[in-house]
């Protein structure tokens, strides 16, 4: 059967523009759709092509490789205690370690799992990112022609936030995307060009009074949490942003803390606008869409996003992307996830019998572990990230997001994914802005949940933990299992004071992580939660 063309030859009028610039990325796109093992050996080629030469392909002896099959055997599957001792060699300035191309700098994790880990730019491996953000945007203009008409609020976290001792950037993934993108798109981001601002307050302010004064078609950052968040500043700070709105100032709330030297650089930036009638982000920007994460624990947002932006905006994943690349591209709204990035990187699945299949090998509604071999170098890289095939387009994998390997409460057996416990809380009849999840070891072992409630919740501890407790067991079998066995313990419930999750997402970027990028805590390590506690105690 024929698969109709993602990108049609008709649409609105910058769509067609684009496409035509396009045109011959395009046409191998669609190709690589229809042929994924041979658009993933041509990506390998080039990949091993970027290796020669160097200390990697000494390591491996990774001039006998020629295949795919060849690269598995070669390679044993690594972890980033695999690489680290590659990537210290490069801080020093050291060439031709992992890529026989020039290093431009080093992206950093935003450490989900452990500290943060540092991942080196190439230009081949920036470009093939850049092509697949290019064709997200082509899609975005096919299904949302307004966007071309207005602004964007792109939040990300700088691309150069410090520097190796050879004076080369270390930064965010999201910020260098957004860098790397044609200068005439970036001229159209609110938030182009602004100075660094160490205060979250004073950021958010700073970005809520500049998006006012301009027609916001989309808003776009990695996490939805983010989004969240300014959802409920704007409401906040109304009383301060009409004043500044109204005199064409900022100067009120927390702008009267700004640096004077700050303050001067955006100053002249600074238009009046009236004020809008719905202090919403829906009401008060003319949104056509919001880009961000959907899959996994950002599930937990979706359902919320109508009553956190005050009105019905649709949602577009920004894609199966990392620090370590882009996997997956979201291409149309009635896909759950997004297709196979088979021109970026070679990608490699394990299942849970720890078995390894390429991409055309996947079957839909199974999940696998994400590996990847990249142009900067990683080769057979474990990402830890865990996946479902949700479908096919042509003879390629449509995957979505469903969480992080290691992420997960496991005691006595049961493996709760964060996405299972999104869809439990989800389920119940009332929901609290926020929750975390962690292992309680007593006689009898059991999840322990700590929830803020926005306002009043009217609901003791005891029956949450009992309401969660149902739902959960309908979600997952093997709870249910160890539940009914008596192994596992029903749940106990904490409620946290107003505010802890903002308290607590300034203690990770205080600690290295990327503003835009923090993830959400839906399961704790022991830090995290202590972190959480202490907070919530100081409120």
């Amino acid at each position: 059967m024929k698969t109709s063309p993602i990108f049609p030859a008709s649409g609105p009028r910058t769509y067609r523009f684009v496409k035509t610039v396009f045109f011959r990325q395009i046409k191998e796109f669609e190709w690589s759709l229809s042929h994924p093992r041979e658009a993933q050996h041509r990506t390998f080629t080039d990949i091993m092509k970027r290796v020669r030469g160097t200390a990697l392909e000494r390591e491996y002896n990774l001039n006998r490789v020629r295949t795919l099959k060849d690269l598995r055997q070669a390679v044993p599957i690594q972890s980033y205690a695999d690489v680290e001792p590659f990537v210290q060699r490069m801080l020093t300035g050291e060439a031709r370690v992992l890529s026989r191309e020039k290093i431009q700098g080093f992206v950093e994790t935003s450490g989900t799992q452990s500290t943060p880990k540092l991942i080196p730019v190439t230009a081949s491996w920036s470009a093939h990112i850049r092509r697949a953000q290019m064709l997200w945007v082509l899609g975005l203009l096919r299904d949302f022609p307004s966007i071309s008409q207005g602004d964007i609020c792109h939040i990300v976290s700088s691309a150069s936030e410090r520097h190796t001792r050879s004076g080369l950037p270390i930064g965010a993934n999201t910020g260098r995307m957004v860098e790397a993108l044609p200068r005439g798109m970036r001229q159209r981001f609110v938030f182009s060009g602004l100075p660094e601002m160490s205060d979250p307050d004073i950021r958010h302010y700073v970005h809520l009074r500049l998006a006012l004064q301009r027609s916001v078609r989309m808003i776009v950052t990695a996490n939805p949490s983010t989004i969240a968040l300014y959802a409920r500043k704007i409401g906040e700070y109304k009383d301060f942003l009409a004043k500044d709105l109204t005199r064409g100032t900022l100067c009120e709330g927390p702008a009267s803390s700004l640096p004077d030297g700050i303050r001067h650089l955006i100053e002249p930036h600074l238009t009046k606008a009236s004020c809008p009638l719905h202090w919403t982000l829906a009401g008060a920007l003319p949104l056509s869409v919001v880009g961000c994460w959907t899959g996994g624990p950002a599930r937990w947002f979706m359902d919320q996003f109508s009553t956190l932006l005050g009105g019905d905006v649709p949602v577009r994943d920004v894609g199966i992307t990392a620090s370590e690349g882009y996997f997956a591209i979201p291409l149309s709204s009635e896909w759950d996830g997004g297709v196979l990035w088979n021109q970026g990187e070679v990608l490699e699945f394990q299942d849970d019998h720890g078995n390894v299949h390429w991409g055309w090998e996947l079957e839909e509604g199974q999940e696998y572990s994400l590996i990847v071999s990249s142009r900067n170098g990683l080769l057979r890289y474990a990402m830890r990230d865990r996946v479902r095939v949700t479908g096919f387009h042509a003879s390629t994998p449509i995957i979505s997001f469903v969480g992080k390997d290691g992420r997960f409460i496991n005691a006595v057996g049961e493996k709760v994914t964060e996405e299972q416990l999104v869809l439990a809380i989800q389920g119940l009849e009332q929901v609290p802005l926020g929750f975390t999840a962690i292992i309680e070891w007593t006689e009898t072992p059991r999840i322990h949940l700590g929830v803020e409630w926005n306002g009043i919740s009217g609901v003791s501890p005891l029956e949450l933990a009992e309401k969660f407790d149902a739902q959960l067991q309908i979600i997952s079998v093997e709870y249910r299992s160890k539940r009914q066995s008596q192994r596992l313990g029903i749940p106990t419930v904490s409620f946290w004071n107003s505010g802890v999750y903002e308290l607590f997402r300034n203690w990770k970027v205080e600690n290295g992580a990327p503003d835009a990028q923090v993830k959400d805590c839906i399961v704790a390590t022991k830090d995290e939660w202590q972190c959480l506690n202490r907070l919530s105690e100081g409120l």
